[in-house]
């Protein structure tokens, strides 16, 4: 069958329309782009002449049916591109984003009442559901902000898929149609989940179709990659921080205001070169830290500096393509133009892994002016040597050496995180999840790394001569709730920031250079001595948190505490002298 002329010359003079029409979910061009056209690398878009598909019959009279069928398919799709080319966006009325909201929940509705119906005679899933609800009713009526965030990114998908055009006060009107319908949805579910089923009430007014025109020149890279984190906000809070920070970095090279349409496998290639001689902690850099991102990378390609890690350049572009990928599945883009591509680092540095202090080099951190070095007090003005150590910095990295304890764990201990069963004292990384909110208002959160992080750890000797249990009571008596309170909160809750950073400038200050020494190092330190002391394994693994496929209570019982505490007690750094930091 031949295309119409004029089929194929609209397509050819404005591609972008032609796009943008497949759009639309369940759109019926989806079926027939690779159809009624074809596209060369690096080539433009062409319409084709002729539409040829096997209808699969020996003889002409056993063909004709299904080619009529699919010549009228065909037609329908021809006037559904005439027709869109012949319009501008529609500007959408309250008669129609009222049955956008009604015609959405219909199905909700039906689904519900089926749920609800497969609850009866089951008393306590059905309290259960019934308490979801009331939660649900709760975050809709408060307006928590991630509920909000949802029926706004729904409201902004529904107008993209009946074709409206897309302004601030349309999207608000029907984001507070979809939040007043949910409320309704989610009554009526208490009612059923109560006993009482009543006949699910049809949409009150019909929708009317509306052609689709332009649609993809609508999605610009800044409200795809609002739409695109707005999926990701499961995540924990650093991922997407680092999401965000990831997307100024593609925004900033590739323009706010691009369409996702428009970004081509050049400007992949483009974006991708861009990454490979970004350098490392640009911000922190004072040559760059006024920079975007394409300048700092511009600017370090031309001095030859170093640059990103491998690790953190194909961490980049993973997440480019994973954006890309998400444009794709979402009909955004015809495709993912970054697939196939690989990062390169173009100046990778000689990294080591990270691995344990030496000997030397523990004398060297916890020397003679440790205590001084630790004090907060800027330039150490105050600095008394005969006062008590009062301060997480003194302490943090002593507690590590002899526990094992990751430098996270270790900042956020509460007071009643150290006790003591039958005159062993332990460290406690384990907590009660009905308290994992601050119910202190300090923005602090907890962190485990995983299951195995909890755990008791038997204090070591040498940390009760250096005055720990000391130092503990002191805390219990002033009343507070942490062990170290003066560490502030970051956004995502956690504490160890302050202490981390001082001490990494600290060994580096002390002439500790080499870069695979991190606080990390204490971990790999306490593992290895105990390794030395042919401790036993079993409880190797459980006090350092390691993964096993025995825990063993976490050292519950008294017995297995007492076991714990006699193959910590075996460890030790030869050579290391703590001496002059005892108590008195």
């Amino acid at each position: 069958m031949r295309i119409p002329q004029d089929i194929a010359s609209l397509i050819e003079s404005d591609p972008s329309i032609w796009k943008a029409l497949a759009l639309n979910p369940g759109a019926r061009l989806n079926k027939w782009r690779d159809a009624l056209t074809s596209m060369k690398r690096g080539q433009p878009l062409v319409a084709k002449k002729e539409f040829n598909q096997s209808l699969s019959a020996r003889k002409l009279a056993d063909a004709k049916a299904p080619y009529f069928a699919l010549r009228n398919e065909l037609e329908a799709v021809f006037e559904t591109i005439r027709t869109a080319y012949s319009h501008e966006p529609i500007v959408a009325t309250e008669q129609d984003l009222t049955a956008i909201s009604e015609a959405y929940f219909t199905q909700i509705e039906v689904d519900a009442e089926r749920n609800a119906t497969e609850l009866l005679g089951n008393p306590e899933a059905q309290e259960a559901a019934l308490h979801n609800t009331l939660e649900d009713i709760a975050a809709i009526q408060n307006g928590h902000p991630s509920t909000l965030g949802a029926f706004q990114q729904r409201a902004k998908a529904l107008l993209a898929e009946h074709s409206f055009a897309l302004s601030s006060d349309t999207r608000s009107t029907l984001t507070s149609l979809l939040m007043r319908q949910a409320l309704k949805s989610e009554r009526r579910s208490l009612d059923r989940y109560r006993g009482d089923f009543k006949p699910d009430t049809t949409p009150s007014t019909t929708l009317v179709p509306r052609p689709m025109t332009h649609l993809a020149d609508r999605f610009c890279l800044r409200d795809t990659f609002e739409q695109y984190l707005g999926d990701k906000r499961k995540l924990r809070l650093k991922s997407v921080e680092y999401l965000e920070a990831f997307g100024k970095i593609m925004k900033d090279f590739l323009g706010s205001d691009k369409p996702i349409r428009h970004i081509t496998r050049q400007d992949a290639r483009d974006f991708l070169h861009m990454l490979e001689h970004l350098p490392p902690n640009a911000t922190k850099h004072p040559e760059f830290r006024h920079m975007t991102a394409p300048e700092a990378s511009r600017a370090n390609e031309a001095a030859g500096g170093q640059t990103i890690a491998p690790a953190t350049l194909n961490k980049h572009f993973s997440n480019f393509r994973a954006f890309l990928q998400f444009c794709a599945d979402e009909e955004f883009a015809e495709k993912n133009v970054a697939l196939g591509l690989k990062a390169q680092s173009a100046n990778p540095p000689n990294l080591k892994k990270r691995g344990p202090f030496t000997d030397a080099e523990l004398s060297m951190i916890f020397g003679k002016t440790y205590r001084e070095s630790a004090h907060v007090v800027r330039k150490h003005k105050n600095f008394d040597p005969k006062d008590f150590p009062m301060y997480a910095r003194y302490w943090v990295p002593l507690i590590a050496l002899f526990s094992g304890m990751r430098l996270q764990e270790i900042c956020q201990l509460e007071v009643a995180a150290i006790g003591e069963q039958d005159g062993i004292p332990f460290l406690s990384t384990d907590w009660d999840i009905a308290e994992e909110t601050d119910k202190l208002e300090t923005g602090r959160k907890k962190h485990l790394k995983n299951d195995n992080s909890v755990r008791r750890i038997p204090i070591h000797p040498e940390l009760v001569r250096l005055g720990l249990l000391e130092f503990h009571q002191r805390r219990k008596a002033d009343g507070e709730h942490y062990l170290f309170p003066e560490l502030p909160a970051r956004r995502d809750g956690k504490v160890s920031r302050n202490v981390g950073d001082w001490f990494g400038k600290y060994i580096r200050s002390i002439g500790i250079s080499d870069r695979s020494k991190v606080f990390h190092s204490f971990r790999y330190c306490f593992r290895g001595a105990m390794s030395y002391a042919e401790a036993n394994p079993d409880i190797i693994r459980q006090v350092g948190g390691w993964s096993s496929k025995d825990t063993a209570d976490h050292y519950a019982s008294s017995l297995a505490l007492k076991a714990a505490a006699n193959e910590v007690a075996k460890v030790g750094y030869e050579g290391l002298d703590l001496s002059h930091l005892y108590v008195r």
